[in-house]
């Protein structure tokens, strides 16, 4: 199993797989998106923002989740709340411009944390 950690995400390759997580601060919970695809398939979206330690530093990102289960999730947070995030990144290509998008997969809140 090969797995590094920097900056608050966890990469494991065991399974050639790129597994993310990040823990973080919920900062902001935008409203949630909706819309018709051009097929005709309804869709929704919901972004937030987590704010996590890499090394010194505090960064944020902007987080978006897809699917039902994700987006009570995401419902039952507020600002302020401690979760784990395990996240998808992936870029895409739009007018040769590429947007990078980060999709969560599963959210959990974090309780009872102990510091020392």
């Amino acid at each position: 199993m090969s797995v590094t950690i920097r900056g608050g995400l966890l990469f494991d390759y065991s399974l050639k797989l790129n597994k993310m997580e990040l823990k973080g601060k919920i900062v902001r919970i935008f409203p949630i998106e909706s819309g018709e695809s051009k097929s005709g398939k309804a869709w929704q979206k919901q972004n937030f923002v987590i704010e996590y330690q890499d090394g010194n530093y505090t960064r944020k990102a902007l987080i978006t989740g897809k699917s039902e289960p994700i987006l009570f999730t995401i419902g039952q947070l507020k600002p302020g709340d401690t979760v784990n995030c395990n996240v998808t990144v992936e870029a895409r290509e739009w007018n040769d411009r590429f947007f990078t998008d980060v999709t969560a997969w599963k959210i959990s809140k974090v309780t009872n944390e102990v510091t020392f």
